[in-house]
């Protein structure tokens, strides 16, 4: 008689920080590592390009009722969107509300399929199975944390985040700004078993050190 395999612990990992901070890049090392990860940005991205989606109908339906054009070779051009958030505050919170419905149930969405589906993740899953989510604007959609089994906040000095802003993009202080203003101060947010902070101030071999480290703790 076979014995019945033990179930595979299923981990979701919520990863956040502020713009520049390095967590597109301590995502990319867990993907290295086989696990699955998934951005918010890179979900809305698509839905951007998708003609037939209800999430970008809505956002061309906001900014055509102010009288903005958002489009560029017919296609939504983000800057233009950024450009006129940045001085229209109702606007950006409008935004923000469409964001947030259409991305939160995603994201549940995502998680509980992934829990469910067996063979979706099946190939993956070596010992512990890891769920990780990029998730830059976590508080400000008030995701519930129920959903998640750690959050990791990547951190780093304003200073620093300036000026890989710039040197990055090229663009201007007045967009840093603005993303610094109207995202979370995780120096408010204290750590528990559930979240755990790691700074970026240093060296890139530094960083990927830690974020390795954090990686074993939770494949262990």
């Amino acid at each position: 008689m076979k014995k019945k395999s033990k179930s595979k612990k299923i981990k979701v990992i919520a990863t956040l920080g502020n713009i520049c901070s390095g967590k597109s890049f301590a995502v990319k090392i867990f993907k290295e590592y086989g696990f699955f990860t998934f951005s918010a940005d890179e979900i809305v991205k698509k839905e951007y390009l998708n003609e037939k989606s209800n999430f970008r109908n809505e956002i061309i339906k906001l900014f055509k009722n102010e009288d903005i054009n958002i489009f560029s070779k017919e296609k939504i051009d983000k800057l233009k969107i950024l450009e006129n958030i940045i001085v229209n505050e109702d606007l950006y919170l409008k935004m923000n509300k469409i964001t947030k419905n259409f991305i939160v149930p995603k994201i549940y969405e995502i998680i509980n399929n992934f829990k469910k589906n067996r063979s979706y993740r099946k190939s993956f899953c070596k010992n512990k199975c890891l769920l990780i989510f990029e998730i830059p604007l976590f508080f400000e959609m008030e995701l519930d944390q129920k959903y998640f089994d750690k959050i990791l906040i990547i951190k780093a000095n304003n200073s620093i985040l300036e000026s890989r802003f710039l040197e990055n993009r090229k663009s201007h202080k007045k967009f840093f700004d603005f993303f610094i203003k109207n995202q979370t101060d995780f120096d408010f947010i204290e750590e528990n078993k559930k979240i755990t902070k790691i700074s970026n101030n240093l060296s890139k071999n530094s960083f990927l050190k830690k974020i390795k480290n954090y990686i074993f703790r939770l494949k262990n």
